[in-house]
Formats: structure tokens, sequence, C-alpha cells
């Protein structure tokens, strides 16, 4: 965004560019209303209003809904804005799935599964244009923007990810560069964590700004939002807690290994069987399987399962704590596959809240994401959005401050 004085001086053409970003944000951030309700607000007067209005009707952005009687009675056009000639998509590479993303949410979820054997490039063009033209019925030009959640170290500025143990075919393509080339829309690539951070940012209407998402499932991490914005820090790293280490004279046994539901597989697998399994190579079908079977025995008072999940649930309070410490956010919110496991409110959270709360400064209780393990694309078609109307609408009124 670009910020500009009411009291800059420009020329007519470009002041009508201006109004028009100010306007659209203004509908965006309040809802339908009146033009002189516009114009009273920003403080812009109702002709260059008006202008400003019919332009963004003529590009697609706006809408006149009706004619409504306002506060002095009089009947006066009612407008909000709109994006039906437009298409955002939303991709969660971690978990498999696409959606488009209206104005205030997602609608038309498909799951896919990504083609090892193809150029990842070549499979992500051809799984989204099958699902704007077969699933949508819809032009492949009509999409505009694309958020696409990877899991790994993700450089958001290439647009590569950087690193991604489990998907090394993902590591070192230039996905932003070249999916923009084929498609021709905008496209950002973010870490799976990041984009969740922002999906809860979101849920509570950006209000809360200071937030810890963890994805806690196959795999782990942790999604930072300071004063609103994503923190990714020097080199994408910030939030990676599966990178955390526990023991400095083994600095491989890290959260990486003890802290996800591949871990939990192997615990179970080494108590019942004697067998020490490598848990880099245990599918993701199996790892699912096996952890929700801990939670229903585990429900049905079996010993065995009860201790591991207590211990898995005080190895997530330690990290959760680091990081809390560290950051003091308003909230911790949980997503990922552990929202899905049966009985998991009662088994998992509850229990984790009552091992953590004396330890806690904030008052709120950790809690689990509304889009559970949907949240990195409920976010991804966020920030889809925002990235569009962005560079659509680059200036707002303000002083940057």
């Amino acid at each position: 965004m670009r910020y500009i004085s009411l009291s800059q001086t420009v020329n007519p053409a470009y002041q009508l560019i201006i109004n028009q970003s100010a306007v659209f944000h203004y509908l965006r951030e309040h809802g339908p209303t009146y033009r002189n309700q516009i114009a009273t607000a920003l403080n812009i007067s109702l002709p260059s209003v008006a202008r400003a209005l019919k332009a963004l009707v003529e590009r697609g952005f706006v809408e006149l809904i009706d004619y409504r009687r306002n506060n002095q009675a009089r009947t006066v056009p009612y407008y909000q804005i709109t994006i039906k000639d437009s298409i955002m998509l939303s991709l969660d590479l971690l978990k498999g799935v696409i959606a488009a993303q209206h104005i205030t949410d997602l609608f038309s979820i498909a799951y896919f599964k990504l083609d090892t054997s193809k150029y990842i490039v070549d499979d992500l063009v051809d799984i989204i244009t099958d699902y704007v033209e077969n699933t949508l019925n819809r032009s492949i030009d009509s999409v505009k923007s694309i958020c696409i959640g990877s899991p790994g170290i993700v450089d958001v500025d290439e647009g590569i990810v950087k690193k991604a143990i489990f998907h090394p075919g993902l590591e070192g393509v230039p996905l932003k560069a070249s999916l923009e080339k084929k498609l021709n829309c905008i496209v950002l690539i973010d870490n799976v964590v990041n984009i969740a951070a922002y999906a809860n940012y979101c849920e509570t209407e950006r209000k809360v700004s200071n937030i810890v998402s963890c994805d806690i499932g196959l795999e782990i991490g942790t999604g930072l939002l300071i004063n609103g914005q994503i923190h990714r820090g020097s080199h994408f790293m910030a939030g990676e807690t599966g990178f955390f280490t526990d023991d400095i004279d083994e600095p491989l046994n890290n959260f990486k290994r003890t802290h996800t539901f591949r871990a939990l597989c192997c615990e179970l697998a080494f108590h019942e069987e004697g067998k020490v399994l490598d848990w880099t190579t245990l599918s993701e079908e199996y790892c699912l399987q096996k952890t929700r079977i801990v939670f229903e025995r585990a429900l049905d008072g079996d010993e065995l399962a009860n201790q591991l999940l207590a211990t898995y649930i005080d190895k997530i309070i330690r990290m959760l704590n680091k990081v809390e410490v560290l950051l003091d956010p308003d909230l911790i919110v949980i997503g990922g596959d552990i929202c899905q496991m049966p009985h998991s409110e009662t088994l998992f959270l509850q229990h984790l809240n009552d091992r953590f709360r004396p330890t806690r400064q904030v008052k709120k209780d950790v809690r689990y994401s509304k889009y559970g393990p949907l949240v990195t694309l409920y976010g991804a078609g966020q920030m889809a959005l925002d990235h569009y109307f962005s560079a659509e609408f680059p200036y707002i009124m303000g002083n940057g401050s």
C-alpha cells in the first residue's frame, strides 16, 4: 500500500485513481453504503466520489445494488464492492486442496494429488486449469490472483521453496515466476502455517494482532503474527518449531522427530511390538490411521494410549511455552490434522489447557481454529484477495504511521 496525504495536490486524472482506491477500501472495510456517507467519511467532495464510483462500476469492482432512502429521507444509490467477473484461488500443497474465493469466503473446495513424476509447475498448471475450466466452468483468464501454501521454508520474495524435508520436489523451483508467466496472474507462495496465522487473524476480523498459530499433524510448525503482520524472520525460518532442539548433545533429535503424528506412531509401534520404525518412511495414510486408533483407544480408557497422549501433550506444551514467552501473544490457535482426530477437543485440547494454564500469563486458553485442517486454504483465499486488491488499488488516505 502507498499512503497519500489529503493535502497533496495532483492532476485530475491521478486524483481520480487515488479517489477510486480510497472509495474502494472504504466500501470493503465498512460494507455497502451511500455516496454522501463515503464523501463525509473520506472528506472528498460528493462529485468526486460519484466519479470514482462510476469508474469503479465500469471496471467491475463496484456494483449499484438498488436505491434506498438515506437519513435525509432522500432516495439515493446504494453501492457495494464485487468481484463477480474475477476469481481468486487458494491452494494447500500439504493437504492437496484447492478452492475459489468470494469477497467474504471460499466456495467450491476440491481435492487433488500431486503427480511426483511431473515437473511441479506443469502439474500445478494442469490442476489449476482443470479446476477452473471443468469444476468452476470459467475461463482461466478470469483468475486474477493465486495464493499457494507450501510446506517447508519459503522465500516469499522470490516465490521459491528453499527447504522441504518431506517434499524435495518443491525445493528450488521458481514457482512464483513460472506460474505467473504461464497463468498471467498474481501468484504468492508462503509457508502453510504462516498462511494459517493470517487466516486466524482474519477470523478475529483483524482485531487481534498478535497471534501464534500452530499446525499439528504429520508435520509441525508455527506461524507468527506480530502487530497484524506475518513475521518470517531474516531467512524465512521464524516459527519453524519443527527445528527446535531440546538436547544440544543430540541436535538432530528435534521436534520434527518428537512432536508429530509420525513420532506418535513410532512410539505406539515400539511399545506394542518392540519395533523401531524409520519415521521418514511412514506414509500419510498410515500415520493418520494409527493416530486415530490412539485417540479411540484413549477414549475407551486404554492405559498405553492415554500415556502416549499425555507425553505428547507435554511435549507440545514445552514447545508452545518457548514461543509464548518470547512473543507474549494475545492468542494461541491450533490447526491441522489434530483437529479432526476422534474426540480431540476432550482428549487433546482440554488436557493441554489444563496442563498449560498454570504456567501462562495469557488469560485466553489455547483454542482450535474454526477452519480446522483447512485453515491454510482459508488464509490463502484471503491473501489472494488482499494482494489483488492492493495491486488494483494501491493508495489509502493517511500518513502511513
